[in-house]
């Protein structure tokens, strides 16, 4: 595990504590350090430490690429709707990240929130947010190929989750793009 793994490991750890605590919850997760959740058909999978700090940081990177509905078509969805499409995605395959306060890319989160990401078919759907008072505050669309090489990430660490057809050509083309930026 590298120190950075480490440190995110630590903080996240920390303000999972520190929101059981004000919320009057326990948890063993927060004594774990990463707050994960990957749910499947109802049920939650367990991860091994390492695969789930990975997980965690691969979810965060890839919400760190998104944009926000709001900056793709000019307006964020009513509220009801981001609450329904939350409930939506919570019926779905998904994964759940607990995230600090801080600055993601783009993105500012001001209080400590949830973040999902839902996979229904091959590939990533849109990456929502729920802030500490329950208030879903963010919907975000990302790139196409980067939400089908998160797919393929996820389905190489638990095999029962749909992945896209050939996640080794998806790799490819992503190295291709990327020599092709540095070479412009």
């Amino acid at each position: 595990m590298s120190t950075l793994q480490r440190v995110i490991q630590i903080l996240a750890g920390q303000v999972l504590a520190l929101a059981c605590i004000a919320s009057g919850e326990t948890t063993d997760r927060a004594s774990e350090g990463v707050e994960l959740r990957l749910v499947q058909n109802g049920a939650e999978i367990e991860l091994a430490d390492d695969d789930r700090i990975q997980l965690a940081t691969r979810v965060v990177s890839y919400f760190e690429t998104c944009r926000t509905l709001a900056a793709v078509v000019g307006e964020e969805p009513p509220a009801e709707g981001l609450a329904r499409k939350w409930a939506e995605q919570a019926r779905e395959t998904h994964v759940v990240v607990l995230l600090p306060v801080g600055e993601y890319g783009r993105h500012s989160i001001a209080s400590p929130s949830r973040l999902m990401v839902g996979f229904a078919g091959s590939g990533a759907g849109p990456v929502l947010t729920r802030s500490a008072n329950d208030e879903v505050a963010m919907y975000a669309k990302c790139e196409g190929l980067e939400s089908l090489l998160l797919a393929c990430e996820l389905h190489e660490t638990v095999p029962s989750i749909d992945a896209p057809n050939d996640c080794a050509r998806l790799r490819e083309i992503k190295e291709r793009l990327l020599a092709d930026q540095s070479a412009g």
